[in-house]
């Protein structure tokens, strides 16, 4: 799985997280909460009030992002978020909705971004949600349960969508230089594939066992019929 050729160029891994801020864009799954007065009901659901507990409970709800960069939310209409971090979107939203409540006060939150991890322990792969910003590689390696004792740490593949195209790095996180590869954030929509060790030995085995097999069943066949003779 993900073999390159030998003389395979791979890209050069970006150093800069100052861009891993996400980006909204179609598709993507927004959790928007809007509340007037400041927020001052999350104040009562964080001291216990019942009534604040079902206000946010009731006002949890989900909205996905058109193809065409649009999310359609309530009073205010269709409004364009695409390209906005998430930030962004909830300083243009509260300004949106200024205009119609006093002192409102929204938080936006992402429900699907997310990244692929194949720890290289038999293809193992695991899904592992960015909960925030600036997830590291290492660290969503460890979220979904650290490089595997099949894999091989000097050969992790890290695959990115852009521009259109997919970009392919490699980095070596069996040495110590392999630190400042290690901090780097991931984006969502990352596949981090850490290659499997070869196991030559079981691999042979595994090649040669219907052939051993063959023979094996063909010398007893032929047994048997020699003492039948």
């Amino acid at each position: 799985m993900f073999q390159n050729d030998s003389d395979f160029v791979f890209d050069s891994l970006p150093m800069d997280s100052s861009n891993a801020d996400f980006r909204i864009k179609p598709n993507t799954v927004l959790n928007i909460n809007i509340f007037t007065n400041d927020g001052s009901i999350l104040l009562e659901y964080t001291t216990g009030g019942g009534e604040g507990r079902r206000f946010l409970i009731n006002n949890n709800i989900d909205y996905i992002v058109d193809p065409d960069g649009y999310v359609a939310l309530p009073i205010i209409g269709k409004q364009y978020v695409n390209g906005m971090t998430i930030r962004e979107a909830q300083e243009y939203l509260s300004v949106i909705y200024e205009e119609r409540y006093n002192e409102t006060f929204v938080i936006v939150s992402t429900e699907n971004r997310r990244v692929l991890v194949y720890n290289g322990s038999n293809s193992k792969g695991e899904v592992v949600r960015l909960g925030y910003n600036g997830i590291s590689i290492i660290e969503a390696i460890t979220l979904a349960g650290g490089i595997g004792t099949t894999g091989d740490a000097g050969k992790v593949k890290i695959f990115r969508r852009k521009d259109q195209k997919t970009e392919v790095y490699q980095i070596d996180l069996s040495k110590i230089e392999g630190i400042k590869y290690a901090g780097t954030a991931v984006e969502s929509g990352d596949i981090i594939y850490v290659q499997p060790t070869p196991r030559l030995g079981r691999e042979i085995l595994e090649n040669i066992q219907p052939i051993v097999t063959i023979i094996s069943s063909t010398s007893l066949i032929y047994l048997a019929f020699s003492r039948l003779l």
